[in-house]
């Protein structure tokens, strides 16, 4: 029995011995080198001075933003109209206080409606500067004498003109222009002497 154990654990380790020498240890060279990872080459032709072989570079374009285009013209105000005002009710208020009217009405540009030419200035060629077109208590300087043409005693015309203060016991309205609204009452003024506005 003795004998028996001694024979199988010869045999156990010449097992193991003819396993480890055979199967276990590599008995070919062990390659210890180590190669550079894969790259990738990129083949430029050579530039030739031949003319039939031509080499166009290559060009990579993004698209570009779309575009927006809108058909509704950008918000505009378009402009005002002067405010209509009377003329009498003015020169009331600058009769009873000047201060007051002129700080709240001087330099602004207002419309008298329908007003009746009952006086005007003789127009001389060449000579005088204070031309105006008065109705009532307010006196309508033009803003170019030409403006005056077509003005006479007598006609109802609209008047758009930027407003001066008291003159002279009369509202002066300055910077005129006028449109003549009815001249079916109009009177040809008088000249001293022939006058042209050209």
């Amino acid at each position: 029995m003795k004998n028996s154990k001694i024979i199988i654990i010869t045999m156990l380790v010449t097992l193991f011995s003819v396993v480890a020498t055979t199967g276990c240890v590599n008995t070919g060279q062990v390659d210890i080198t180590t190669t550079a990872p894969t790259t990738t080459a990129i083949y430029n032709p050579p530039t030739t001075s031949n003319s039939l072989v031509t080499t166009k570079p290559v060009v990579t374009t993004t698209p570009a933003p779309p575009i927006t285009i809108t058909t509704t013209p950008p918000a505009t105000t378009p402009p005002s109209e002067p405010v209509v005002i009377d003329g009498e009710q003015l020169y009331r208020e600058f009769k009873e206080d000047p201060e007051a009217a002129e700080a709240k009405y001087k330099g602004k540009t207002y419309l008298f409606k329908n007003v009746s030419i009952d006086d005007m200035v003789p127009l001389y060629k060449g000579t005088g500067t204070d031309w105006y077109a008065r109705g009532g208590n307010v006196k309508f300087k033009p803003q170019y004498l030409i403006n005056l043409e077509k003005v006479k005693i007598g006609v109802v015309v609209d008047v758009v003109g930027e407003v001066y203060g008291l003159f002279y016991d009369l509202l002066v309205i300055q910077n005129c222009d006028y449109t003549v609204i009815d001249d079916t009452d109009a009177v040809d003024r008088m000249q001293d002497t022939p006058f042209s506005f050209y």
